[in-house]
């Protein structure tokens, strides 16, 4: 089991948090709609690759599970996770 560094995560978040607001400083709000129709912007999926890349290399046992990587819905669906 991967003990996880509080300190690390929240660097990760600020990388994150800084791509979203250079994304918005270019005034760049483009939004894409996915099949379930709900919004998706372009620092949606930049911050998204950041957090799941780091933290898969970070801690490659413990599983990721996001709103936007592929095949999250049929992950949660599988695990009976309701959608509301």
């Amino acid at each position: 089991m991967s003990i996880v560094d509080i300190v690390t995560v929240c660097d990760v978040a600020k990388k994150a948090g800084a791509a979203i607001l250079e994304v918005y400083n270019d005034c760049d709000i483009s939004v894409e709609y996915k099949t379930d129709k709900s919004p998706v912007t372009k620092a949606d999926k930049i911050s998204n690759n950041i957090i799941v890349d780091a933290l898969s290399k970070i801690y490659p046992d413990i599983p990721i599970v996001s709103e936007e990587s592929r095949g999250c819905r049929m992950i949660l669906e599988k695990n009976m996770i309701d959608f509301g």
